[in-house]
């Protein structure tokens, strides 16, 4: 077979028949018989030569009827030979394009998946996409049923329509898609309203993220699976939600987070893509890929043993893959223009034709093709009409980005319906030849699949790749499909754009090698192919450092974006340096503020190496990432994901960090469903709630101690702060679980004394209120309930005890106010009335003077006998807490030694002397004033009596006990005026 240079079209498309082309052919004839399935060779061989009779004949063919005519006889199904009538209208005079319904908004549809720009689905992906077996390509890789090993799409085979799913997230989101083809894929309409529609929430990515987080699964996959969707299901929410108008302000803002989201989404799709593979091949058996006829294998068996035992082809194969899928994503919500069959057989060019042959005296105002077969304008240099090479240019467009989606099925159909099938069969030589009689006993003969002469096509396809002459877009649907790099490097001008391309050509030439190395013995004499393929030596790593020095700046720019970055390191399989790089990103105070927006994707991709048990991974980093990401969570108030991901933290670590969390939280229903969260995803909430109260109670306490006590501040300030009503409501952590009543009572104690020491009296009896009122009887039920007879510890009693010496405290402070405020509101005696000028008036005045004394004799009467009641009360309360069983505030049982403890009894301590002479006044000052003079003097034998070692408390508060030996005189010497016959005891 020789490759015609003058019309390499010709050989491309007539090759697979076995037909030796001169340079003089035209080619409509013989691509559409490509186009046809079943032919008949020698009606071909027939046709051909009848063909080049009439081309000797009539060098500008007037009609192809014979030649056709005949070729349909010998083809089934082959279209009508007689041109369409309806393409050629009457226009009116002077006008330079025939009538005929517009391009855009056709109301004829694209056949299949590709009618209308409605969001038809196109896109390739699926769950089950994502769940293919590692072992066996992809059912878009397969070219036949998808029990069979199959061809890939990029060349080696075609698309599933199973494999479509819905339409994904709204177009005018996307980035430059394909390169200059960005505007030919652009949404039907730009002048969109923001707007959310009402009634349906969008769906929360916190809040499933940590469903597919909790699922218990033994395949990691199906968490990432799970991520996917959630990203995919936001995505069409917002798709159907909201629609963004460019002239808005928040048109850049919305398009970033779109497009972060997107990315997001691409990322998980392809970590589940490129991992899968490995993970799945270390749990199955090795694969016998010597299963074919080593002699006589076809181009699809060699390919497919390939695919088998070659790892890295087939992850390269599926990033290539997923590098489409991206681009179908968009393809599905971008407005398809469709092309009636009319417009794009050039109509326009063929009226003025038949009009410059009716009037041949009217000249041209511009140069014309005078040929209407499709290799007349790159034959003669002569271009067609401007508006039919407009059109014809539009679809090229639209063709390169469905090849580069690598939808070459709807290609080949949006050339039919266009009215090309030529340039359909153009695109039909990539697949693999394979005859499947050769491996089956059946007697009925079996459809032959790929083509035969396949090294004709691609040649061809090189050879047209390199033309100048030919559209950008032309050159790189057949650089693409045949292996040149250079062809599709004008067209990629965006990173994902360029890594395909040189996955696409490094998928090629490695298949193409492993075609050589196994050459059909039926097949003689391969054509060679042009000397520039496979001159690059490509590999993953070499691509990578490409982009990076890539001439076009968008490329460069976007390998240092951080999802662009992510993927490359999955790409190239260097995990341990992307957590290193995803660790500096959050390190850098810099660049902090700027990862923010990724921290979900950089949290669950260590998540899910670290479930991998992928090997070399620096935990403290991982750690540190995940950490970072719920502070992000805490910051964003996403409060049901916070347990979730604390729990995947170090069990330190946890605490400290769920405690910081519970720190903010004030609402009782907040908190108690926090801790529910905390306790379904196995944190320890005992140690959590506690550390919370420890966290709140230690504000201020850092300054320097009264009375060199730690824990409590030197400034005796009794005005109530924010602070302090923090620390208040900080013991309700402790009360929604019973088993915990031990640490309420413990924490409230110690807040207690806190406030004690401020002079802080309704505080503490705020805090006292906190802890329920059965809070002994509880602690005491719960440690029988899980240690059986065992006697309590010490920090329980000691608790107990200190709990109880507060209440007693609170109870004697409470009942003297009430005294107090009682003795100081006694009634007041009415004054006589004074003596009037006039007899009548005094005696008036004298009548009302007495019955008002009459009432205040009454009321004071009642008034002294309720005072009577309350000193009662009030002086055995705080007798209570002076002769408290074992001494007040001192410990029943020895705690074990710890620096707590020790604070504790310091503060302890220093209580007893703050309040034990305060209790000793009051009860002074209450007896003194309700005349108990003679008891005023069992004070000082309580002092002095060695039994509650309240003497103990007066070694160190001298002033104190000089204060009350004083008031205690008062007393003796108001006794002696009261009773002078009396000692001044009273005795």
């Amino acid at each position: 077979f020789t490759v015609s240079s003058a019309n390499p079209t010709a050989t491309m498309a007539a090759g697979g028949f076995g037909m030796d082309l001169d340079g003089e052919t035209t080619h409509m004839d013989l691509w559409r018989i490509a186009a046809t399935e079943g032919f008949n060779p020698a009606a071909v061989q027939q046709a051909a030569e009848a063909r080049r009779q009439q081309t000797k004949d009539n060098p500008l063919p007037q009609s192809r009827a014979p030649a056709l005519t005949r070729l349909s006889a010998a083809l089934p199904n082959f279209p009508s030979p007689e041109p369409d009538r309806q393409a050629v209208r009457s226009s009116a005079p002077g006008s330079r394009r025939i009538q005929q319904p517009a391009l855009i908004n056709r109301s004829r549809a694209l056949p299949g998946r590709l009618s209308s720009g409605l969001g038809t689905p196109l896109t390739r992906l699926s769950q089950q996409r994502l769940g293919s077996a590692a072992a066996t390509p992809s059912s878009s890789f397969l070219y036949q049923s998808q029990s069979q090993l199959g061809t890939s799409q990029l060349g080696y085979g075609g698309n599933d329509s199973s494999m479509m799913s819905a339409a994904s997230p709204s177009s005018s989101m996307m980035q430059s898609f394909a390169g200059s083809n960005a505007s030919a894929l652009q949404p039907a309409t730009d002048d969109l309203t923001m707007y959310t529609a009402g009634g349906e929430t969008a769906p929360n990515l916190a809040e499933e993220f940590c469903q597919a987080l909790n699922k218990s699964v033994v395949n990691p996959f199906e968490r990432m699976d799970g991520y996917y969707a959630a990203t995919q299901s936001l995505l069409k929410w917002k798709e159907s939600k909201t629609a963004i108008s460019r002239r808005s302000t928040k048109f850049q803002k919305v398009t970033l987070e779109w497009v972060d989201l997107k990315r997001e989404r691409n990322t998980y799709r392809l970590l589940a893509t490129a991992f899968r593979d490995r993970w799945e091949a270390l749990s199955e058996q090795a694969v016998d890929v010597m299963d074919f006829d080593l002699i006589n294998r076809s181009d699809k068996e060699v390919f497919s043993s390939l695919y088998r035992a070659d790892h890295q082809l087939r992850h390269d194969i599926k990033v290539m893959e997923w590098l489409e899928e991206i681009v179908a994503d968009e393809l599905s919500t971008v407005s398809m223009t469709n092309y009636d069959a009319e417009s794009v057989r050039r109509a326009n060019t063929l009226y003025n034709l038949k009009k410059k042959r009716r009037n041949r005296d009217v000249g041209q105002s511009r140069a014309m093709v005078q040929a209407m077969d499709p290799d007349a304008p790159r034959r003669t240099g002569v271009p067609l009409d401007e508006n039919d090479a407009a059109d014809e240019s539009r679809l090229l467009e639209k063709l390169w980005g469905l090849v580069r989606a690598g939808m070459v099925e709807e290609a080949q159909e949006l050339c039919r319906t266009c009215g090309q099938p030529w340039r359909a069969a153009t695109l039909e030589g990539f697949k693999l030849w394979h005859d499947p009689n050769l491996r089956t006993a059946e007697e009925q003969a079996m459809e032959l699949e790929g083509n035969w002469y396949r090294d004709v096509w691609k040649a061809t396809c090189l050879t047209m790749s390199q033309d100048p002459k030919l559209d950008p877009n032309e050159r790189a649907i057949y650089g693409a499909l045949s292996g040149n790099l250079e062809a599709i490097l004008p067209v990629s001008l965006n990173w994902e754009d360029m890594l395909w391309a040189h996955f696409k050509v490094m998928v090629d030439m490695r298949i193409e090698r492993e075609l050589d190395l196994h050459p059909n013995p039926r097949r003689h004499n391969r054509v060679e192919y042009p000397a520039f393929y496979g001159q690059d030596n490509l590999t993953p790593a070499s691509i990578i450092d490409r982009l990076k020095s890539s001439p076009v700046e968008a490329v460069r720019l976007g390998q240092e974006e951080p999802y662009h970055l992510i993927q490359s390191y999955i790409i190239i399989g260097e995990v341990s340096k992307l957590v290193a790089k995803m660790h500096s990103w959050i390190s850098d105070p810099a660049l902090a503020k700027k990862t923010s927006p990724y921290l979900r994707c950089l949290a669950h991709l260590v998540l899910f190496f670290r479930s991998l048990g992928v090997p070399d991974l620096s935990q403290t980093q991982c750690d540190e990432i995940v950490h970072a990401y719920v502070q992000h969570l805490i910051h964003q108030q996403e409060y049901d994901a916070v347990a979730t991901y604390t729990a995947q933290l170090p069990a330190d670590t946890q605490v400290e960090t769920y405690a910081f969390f519970l720190q903010g939280i004030r609402d009782k229903q907040l908190q108690k469903k926090c801790l529910t969260s905390a306790d379904q995803a196995g944190l320890d909430v005992g140690s959590i709630t506690k550390r919370v109260v420890e966290t709140i109670r230690s504000v201020g306490a850092d300054e320097s101690a009264l009375g060199d006590v730690p824990g409590f501040s030197h400034l005796v300030d009794t005005t109530r702060t924010e602070a302090d009503k923090h620390k208040i409501e900080a013991i309700d952590w402790l009360v929604f679980d019973p088993s915990q009543r031990a640490e309420a009572m413990k924490q409230g104690n110690a807040v207690i004394r806190g406030f004690l020491a401020s002079k802080k009296i309704e505080a503490a009896c705020e805090v006292f209120a906190k802890v329920p009122d059965d809070s002994v009887q509880v602690v005491v039920e719960e440690w029988a309930r899980r240690h059986g007879q065992a006697e309590l510890p010490a920090d329980h009693q000691n608790a107990i005890k200190e709990h109880l010496c507060i209440q007693a405290y609170l109870d004697a402070h409470e009942a003297f106010n009430t005294w107090f405020n009682h003795h100081r509101n006694a009634p007041e005696e009415p004054e006589p009335p004074r003596e009037a000028s006039h007899h009548a008036g005094y005696t008036r005045a004298q009548m009302e003077h007495e019955q008002r004394k009459q009432a205040y004799e009454a009321s004071r009467e009642r008034w002294a006998q309720g005072e009577v009641r309350i000193a009662e009360v009030a002086i055995q309360k705080i007798w209570n807490v002076l002769v408290f069983p074992d001494g007040w505030f001192v410990d029943v049982a020895v705690p074990s030694a710890s620096n707590e403890t020790s604070v504790r009894a310091a503060q302890m301590d220093l209580l007893r002397k703050l309040c034990i002479p305060e209790m000793c006044i009051c009860a002074h000052k209450l007896l003194h004033e309700t005349g108990q003079f003679q008891k005023v003097f069992e004070i000082t034998n309580l002092i002095a009596s060695e039994r509650y070692g309240l003497l103990d408390v007066f070694k160190y508060r001298r002033e104190d006990l000089r204060t009350i030996l004083s008031l205690v005189r008062t007393s003796a010497l108001s006794l002696l005026d009261q009773a002078p016959e009396a000692d001044p005891l009273g005795f």
